[in-house]
Formats: C-alpha cells, sequence, structure tokens
C-alpha cells in the first residue's frame, strides 16, 4: 500500500527547531509565538522575498495607482511561477479589483499570504506529529501538547511579520534593533 499520488517533502530545518519547540515546558508562550513567526519567514524562498522587495519598490516610486498596478503585474508575469508568487498575485488581483489604493490592496495582500502560510504550517506540522506518533517517535501526551501549543500560529503578529519580510532581511535579523546604551542587547 502506497501514501497515494502525493508525498510530502520533509519538513525543513526551520520548521524542525519550531516542532521541537511545541513539546518543550521552558519556552513560554510568546517565545513560541516568536519561533512560529520566525520559522515562517526563514521558510520563505529568496526568490519569493526578492519579488516581495521589487513590488515595494515598484508600489512607493510610481507616479500613480493604475502605473504602480500595471507595473506590479507585469512584475508577477515575469516571475518564475512558484507557489507563493502564485497565491501572492490572486491575493493581489482580489485586493485591486477592489477601489482601494494599491498601497492598501498590497498590504492586504501580504497579510492574507502570511496567515495562508502560517495555516499551512500548522497543517503541515499537525500531519507530521501524527506521523510521529503513529510511529511511536512521540507520546499521546507529547502529541497532544504539541497540538495544543501550535495554537501559537494564530497569535503572530501579521503586521510584525509584513513588516520583518518587507525589510529586505531575511527571518528574525530583521526584528533586532541595535540599542543605544552600551549594556542593551538586541530588541526582540
Amino acid at each position: 500500500m502506497t501514501d497515494g499520488p502525493f508525498k510530502n517533502a520533509k519538513l525543513s530545518s526551520n520548521l524542525k527547531k519550531f516542532g521541537n519547540s511545541l513539546t518543550n515546558d521552558a519556552i513560554g508562550p510568546e517565545e513560541r509565538v516568536e519561533r512560529a513567526e520566525s520559522a515562517l519567514l526563514r521558510d520563505l524562498p529568496k526568490s519569493f522575498r526578492q519579488l516581495i522587495y521589487k513590488a515595494e519598490d515598484l508600489i512607493k516610486n510610481a507616479s500613480s495607482d493604475s502605473s504602480a498596478r500595471q507595473a506590479v503585474q507585469a512584475l508577477f508575469e515575469k516571475h518564475q511561477s512558484t507557489p507563493f508568487a502564485d497565491t501572492l498575485q490572486r491575493y493581489f488581483k482580489a485586493y485591486i479589483s477592489r477601489p482601494i489604493a494599491i498601497a492598501t490592496a498590497w498590504t492586504y495582500a501580504l497579510d492574507s499570504m502570511i496567515k495562508k502560510e502560517a495555516g499551512r504550517i500548522r497543517s503541515r506540522m499537525t500531519e507530521e506529529m501524527m506521523h510521529m506518533r503513529d510511529r511511536k517517535e512521540i507520546s499521546s501526551a507529547d502529541f497532544a501538547k504539541a497540538s495544543a501549543n501550535l495554537n501559537c500560529l494564530s497569535e503572530i503578529e501579521i503586521s510584525k511579520v509584513r513588516k520583518v519580510l518587507t525589510t529586505k532581511k531575511a527571518g528574525r535579523q530583521a526584528a533586532f534593533v541595535k540599542q543605544a546604551g552600551d549594556d542593551d542587547g538586541p530588541n526582540g
């Protein structure tokens, strides 16, 4: 018997690290949310982030909403088709069909993409944990704890993730800001 025509790829190292935090009692809810945000950001391909940077620049530097709209649509057409790019393009097309500013439509599209990716990660992690439980790699109690802790994905700050995603820095590094004092460390 086979798994059927579709079999998920192995979890990325970013998602594995996040998954390990789901059963660790030493990690609090806030840190778990931060780890979820970091895993989500680090799992996005570099080419997808480059697409976002280019679209951001087009929207900021356009002389009008209509020229920005055309430029961003042309950018999507030139960009290699990927699941991330295709999903973002669908959301963007849906929002620009409404009578709102292009920058607002872009923000809504990014937010929708981030929510969708968080949902995908939740589903993928749940599936992987079920397989691990079935193979007796984790106990039923750890499975229940990890499943409950996956709720942290619904608590991520979409605006924070969007801001980090659009700052041309990958992952958590963009969230760290050098403090003014000698004794201050990263803020994050």
